[in-house]
């Protein structure tokens, strides 16, 4: 059974989604910031201040960068923050899809997600968790899109690579704590329904332009040498193979004339 108990700490919970193959880091006490002062060092040591080792020091290392499944470091974690909140890397085991209620800003993501399903279709549910403000974070397999804030639906944030979700029992803001409606493992991971899939990629910040330049912008001659340097930038973000592949056949086609698929496979193996 992995279904939180009453009584589990934070530390435990960290411990148990780790045992889940799921890459854990710490957030700031009754918070979704990261901590500002964390670093992993390029041997993977602690560093609570000072920052980055020199040798790394051009590297990403706080945040979802750092998140990881070895419960060593992530005692460690605890140990020096036991109300540290915990965040999950998101893209890797699953994605988040992010349901926002917000009375305070008249947003309800619930009335959204209802339309997009009256339109398109059901999406099936698996794990889902109660956040701290009453939404709903739902859990599904990995679709390779990045991560999205309101560009599906109002009220509606979708967590793919390059993003993080909270997960219980971390505390909202409000105090209110996250809540597992339905644990991760109790139940399969679901797919995302074809039309989530395609609007997740379609609205995903992997396919978001760079210095301004976006694909509409380049010449016949240059689309190749293009594509490749959004490659190596997606890659230097530590994005997968899967999602470059995702971002990169979306400005492919808005080229009127694509380049072979075959390229686009080779750049976002490469």
């Amino acid at each position: 059974m992995t279904t939180q108990s009453r009584n589990e700490t934070l530390r435990d919970a960290a411990l148990r989604y780790a045992r889940l193959g799921i890459p854990i880091f710490p957030l700031q006490s009754r918070s979704k910031k990261p901590f500002s002062d964390y670093y992993v060092t390029c041997a993977g040591v602690p560093a609570w201040a000072g920052g980055p080792h020199p040798a790394c020091r051009k590297q990403r290392h706080g945040g979802f960068y750092a998140a990881t499944t070895d419960p060593a470091r992530i005692s460690a974690w605890w140990d020096l923050h036991p109300d540290a909140n915990i965040g999950a890397a998101t893209g890797v085991v699953f994605d988040g899809f992010d349901i926002d209620v917000d009375p305070d800003k008249g947003t309800n993501g619930e009335d959204s997600f209802a339309q997009l399903e009256a339109n398109n279709g059901r999406q099936d549910l698996g794990p889902v968790h109660r956040t701290g403000r009453g939404g709903r974070h739902i859990l599904l397999q990995p679709t390779g899109a990045g991560s999205s804030n309101g560009a599906i639906g109002d009220g509606l944030d979708f967590k793919g690579t390059g993003g993080y979700v909270l997960l219980p029992p971390s505390i909202h803001p409000n105090g209110s704590p996250y809540e597992a409606s339905v644990g991760i493992g109790d139940v399969p991971l679901p797919p995302a329904a074809d039309w989530l899939k395609l609007a997740a990629i379609q609205s995903s910040s992997l396919v978001k332009s760079f210095d301004g330049v976006t694909a509409e912008d380049v010449p016949v001659g240059r689309r190749h040498d293009y594509l490749a340097s959004r490659a190596g930038v997606l890659r230097a973000l530590r994005f997968n193979e899967a999602s470059i592949y995702a971002a990169l056949s979306i400005e492919n086609a808005l080229f009127d004339e694509h380049l072979p698929d075959r390229d686009i496979e080779d750049f976002a193996r490469n």
